[in-house]
């Protein structure tokens, strides 16, 4: 049992969180800026699903909506 491939995950930083979501916002053609990353940070859920999720819905409401993502167009989300 003990010969198979082990990985070691740990928890991201919120620096790491900031690069990850912005990584993911730039692959749909997002552009997001800190100030905005750190205002959903700060209110939100703080775990990457719930993060990756709350992107989705932003990205859809944003594309439906044609406005980018701000803080404004956050707040009209809640």
């Amino acid at each position: 049992l003990g010969s198979g491939l082990a990985y070691h995950l740990h928890t991201l930083s919120d620096d790491d969180k900031m690069v990850a979501i912005r990584n993911r916002a730039r692959l749909r053609g997002i552009e997001m800026s800190d100030e905005v990353v750190r205002y959903v940070l700060n209110r939100y859920a703080r775990n990457m699903q719930a993060l990756l999720t709350l992107l989705d819905k932003m990205d859809n409401e944003s594309f439906l909506k044609q406005r980018q993502i701000t803080i404004p167009f956050i707040r009209s989300l809640e």
